[in-house]
C-alpha cells in the first residue's frame, strides 16, 4: 500500500485531503517530516528506501518513550530518515579526539563556592543555535560557541565567529572527521578567529583556508585555553567563574530522536554512534544546560539538558574553554 501511494505521489496524484486521509499514519508523518526539514530526494527509489527506514525509527522512538516514561521526550528529528551508521558517519566524530594540553583548571574545594544554578542565556551572552549540517565539524561549533560566549562576558563584544575558517584552516584536525579543541584553541591564540562576514559561508565541507590580510589583522585571538580536571563539580564552578565551556562526549543513539527533558542514557557504551562536541552554558543541581550545533528545530529549540552528576557520557573527559584577557 505504501510503495502505490509512493508511486502516486511521485506522479502528482495525491493531492486531495480525501486522498491524504486515505494514507497510512506512518507515512502522512514522513511527508510532514519531509516538509518541515525541506527534505527532498532525488527518485521514488530513493524516498521509498527513506520510508522504511523513517518506519523503523517511528519505532525506536515509540520504544524509547516508554522506556523513559516522560522524563525524556522523544520524536521525529531531521534525521528520522537516517540509519544510525548513517548518522554516525554523516553528523558524528570518528573518535574522541582527546589531547588536554592546555592549562589545567580544577575547583579549589577550600576557597571556591559553586552556585547552586546559573543559565548564561538569561544575561544575553549566548549567541544563536548554529547548525553544522551533515559534516562532523561539532569540535569548530563547540569552541567557537564558548569563544563567543566568553568573548560578549569578558569583553562586551558579541560576535558570531567563523566555524568554517577553523574547519578550512586547523590543518592538525580532520575537517568533516572531527578535530581536538585544544587544537582548534591553539589555531585562535595563534592566528585568532575572523568574523562570519570576513570569511566565505559555511558549507559544511573542508575548502582550502583562505583568511584576507584584511579580515587576519581584525581575527579574535585569545591568550590560551584551560582544560578543566577534576570531575563534574570543576566544571560547574568553571562555568560559573567564567562562562560556557566547549567538551565533548561519547554520543547515544538516543540524541537522533531527542525532543526535549533531561537526558539521562546509563550505559552510553551500549548505544553509541560515534563522539560529538557541544557547549555546556549552565546548569541546576539536576542538569547540564547544553548548546548544541543541530540547528533550533532539534531539541529544546537547539538545546539539550544533560544529567548531571552521573558523569553523562563521560562529560567530564574533555572540557575546557578559552582565556581571554579583557
Amino acid at each position: 500500500m505504501a510503495k502505490l501511494f509512493i508511486a502516486l505521489l511521485a506522479l502528482g496524484l495525491v493531492a486531495s485531503a480525501s486522498a491524504m486521509a486515505m494514507l497510512p499514519d506512518e507515512y502522512v508523518s514522513f511527508l510532514k517530516f519531509m516538509e518541515d526539514f525541506k527534505i527532498e530526494y532525488p527518485d521514488e527509489t530513493e524516498r521509498a528506501i527513506r520510508f522504511e527506514i523513517f518506519k523503523e525509527n517511528l519505532a525506536e522512538i515509540k520504544r524509547l518513550n516508554a522506556l523513559h516514561d516522560g522524563k525524556t521526550v522523544f520524536g521525529v528529528t531531521q534525521f528520522s530518515a537516517m540509519t544510525k551508521k548513517e548518522f554516525g558517519e554523516k553528523v558524528l566524530m570518528d573518535d574522541q579526539y582527546k589531547k588536554q594540553d592546555g592549562i589545567k583548571y580544577t575547583k579549589n574545594p577550600i576557597t571556591t563556592a559553586t552556585p547552586a544554578s546559573i543559565d548564561w542565556r538569561e544575561k544575553n551572552v549566548v549567541s544563536k543555535i548554529k547548525n553544522q549540517g551533515q559534516c562532523g565539524s561539532c569540535w569548530a561549533f563547540s569552541a567557537t560557541a564558548a569563544l563567543e560566549s566568553q568573548l560578549a562576558i569578558k569583553t562586551g563584544k558579541h560576535l558570531l565567529l567563523s566555524e568554517q575558517e577553523l574547519l578550512d584552516c586547523v590543518t592538525y584536525n580532520y575537517g568533516c572527521a572531527g578535530g581536538y579543541l585544544d587544537t582548534a584553541y591553539r589555531y585562535i591564540g595563534y592566528w585568532g578567529q575572523v568574523a562570519v562576514d570576513q570569511y566565505t559561508p559555511y558549507s559544511a565541507e573542508q575548502n582550502n583556508c583562505s583568511v584576507s590580510t584584511g579580515a587576519e589583522k581584525q581575527a579574535i585571538k585569545i591568550q590560551g585555553y584551560y582544560d578543566i580536571i577534576g570531575g563534574e563539580e570543576s566544571i560547574a564552578t568553571f562555568v560559573a567563574e567564567n562562562g560556557p565551556v566547549s567538551f565533548g562526549i561519547m554520543c547515544p543513539e538516543e540524541m537522533m530522536h531527542y525532543q526535549s527533558g533531561v537526558l539521562d542514557v546509563p550505559d552510553c557504551k551500549k548505544t553509541m554512534v560515534g563522539w560529538h562536541a557541544l557547549a555546556i552554558v549552565g546548569y541546576t543541581d539536576d542538569y547540564w544546560i547544553v548548546k548544541n550545533s543541530w540547528s533550533d528545530k532539534w531539541g529544546e529549540k537547539g538545546y539539550v539538558r544533560f544529567k548531571r552528576g552521573v558523569n553523562f557520557c563521560l562529560i567530564d573527559s574533555s572540557a575546557g574553554g578559552p582565556i581571554i584577557e579583557a
